[in-house]
């Protein structure tokens, strides 16, 4: 299962060494649809009309929604079940973005009228605490892992390029992450994943940056995945050490990954790529009565094969599950 990627991101991961596989491994035959899926809505709270599923745990126990309604602003599901809703904030949008397994949300608060975001940390009291952030400029929150770390990101509204940070759980003020980025991901032993394939250790200060190809890279498990353009679109697989491991031909937007080392990923084009699954060396387009969403949106894979994110309707993105009907 995965948790998390460039646009939303909610991750809790582990960055340990896992198992390496002997030499990159490329995949690429197409396989034989194994089976129809069948996608179920997530439930809605009421005064909600719509929900985007935005993040989840690492084990999908909690999913993270951002809802379009007048009273609410997200929603925390449990095993597919309403957990709790978010509260609004007064003539502002709410962003959630990343969830831990103690159900503490992370996002950022929009002012209407304004293009000043305000990072925040939401705990089951329902309480908006805002994150340190410098004066005139603006924060996002991406990602909390189980200590209550919360990476993202600082930025100037008048332009430039942002700067990554983590807010240590503990700790006033926070801490500036190497480079110019967004920082994704933040692990339970606190190694931070950037958008462009730093890794950072905020135990030890120091940092590694993978040659992930390209400006979109996610963290599950002990594995990290980057898109890039080499001898066509591929997905290229790496160690927290820098050692690549896999590559997956065809890949576009890696979204997940489960204990039968299933990858579920975007494939082919650029815009609107193929939701498709490697899996027994081949790959194979996801069939479905509602196609998951897999380029920007958030998507994963459990571990018993059920298939999680978005399927887009004229009315927008629908968050739900998908269960395989052999």
């Amino acid at each position: 299962m995965k948790r998390h990627m460039f646009a939303t991101a909610v991750l809790t991961v582990s960055l340990g060494l896992g198992t390496v596989v002997s030499g990159p491994q490329a995949v690429a035959a197409p396989a034989t649809a194994p089976c129809q899926y069948v996608a179920a809505d997530l439930p809605l709270p009421a005064g909600a009309y719509s929900a985007t599923l935005v993040a989840g745990t690492a084990d999908s126990r909690l999913l993270l929604g951002e809802l379009s309604g007048w009273t609410v602003s997200g929603v925390i599901w449990q095993d597919g079940t309403i957990l709790r809703s978010m509260p609004g904030v007064p003539d502002s949008r709410v962003y959630p973005t990343g969830i831990n397994n103690d159900a503490v949300v992370v996002g950022h608060v929009q002012k209407n009228n304004t293009n000043v975001h305000a990072a925040f940390r939401l705990t089951g009291e329902n309480t908006y605490t805002y994150l340190t952030t410098p004066a005139g400029h603006g924060s996002w929150a991406r990602a909390v892992n189980d200590a209550g770390d919360i990476a993202g990101e600082i930025y100037s509204p008048s332009g430039g390029f942002p700067t990554p940070v983590v807010w240590e759980a503990g700790k006033p003020g926070y801490t500036t992450i190497p480079g110019q980025s967004l920082a994704i991901a933040i692990s339970p032993d606190r190694k931070v994943l950037t958008r462009e394939g730093l890794v950072y250790d905020l135990n030890t200060g120091t940092s590694l940056q993978l040659p992930l190809g390209s400006s979109y890279s996610m963290l599950d498990g002990n594995r990290i995945f980057g898109a890039g353009y080499s001898n066509g679109y591929e997905i290229t697989e790496w160690t927290a050490l820098g050692q690549q491991v896999g590559v997956y031909a065809g890949g576009r937007t890696p979204k997940g990954v489960n204990k039968q080392n299933t990858v579920f990923a975007g494939f082919g084009q650029e815009i609107d790529p193929v939701a498709g699954l490697w899996t027994n060396g081949g790959w194979a387009a996801v069939q479905a009565d509602k196609l998951p969403q897999v380029s920007w949106e958030y998507a994963d894979i459990t571990d018993d094969g059920v298939l999680l994110g978005n399927y887009r309707t004229s009315s927008g993105l629908h968050a739900a599950s998908w269960v395989c009907a052999p």
